[in-house]
């Protein structure tokens, strides 16, 4: 609920807490992973990204969020972005 209301430092706190639990350790993750790519701040994302894939490797939600994150990154992060070569 925070976060669709824009209170993205309030609900960061709260998912962040969140994550204590085994059972919400990857959908917390995910949520502040999307606060993260939200705010612009993609390197962070990718790190709660793969946390919550860690926690839930078949994540689709969290694997979609990585894709789409790689591909803005672009070939300089690894990414696949536009004028990535492809083997």
């Amino acid at each position: 609920m925070l976060k669709a209301q824009g209170k993205y430092d309030e609900a960061f706190t709260h998912l962040y807490k969140s994550t204590w639990s085994a059972a919400w350790r990857s959908p917390g993750y995910f949520e502040i992973a999307q606060i993260a790519a939200l705010r612009g701040d993609t390197n962070t994302a990718l790190k709660f990204v793969d946390s919550s894939l860690d926690a839930n490797g078949t994540n689709i939600r969290a694997l979609a969020l990585k894709s789409a994150l790689l591909r803005a990154t672009g070939p300089a992060a690894g990414g696949s972005g536009p004028g990535a070569r492809v083997p």
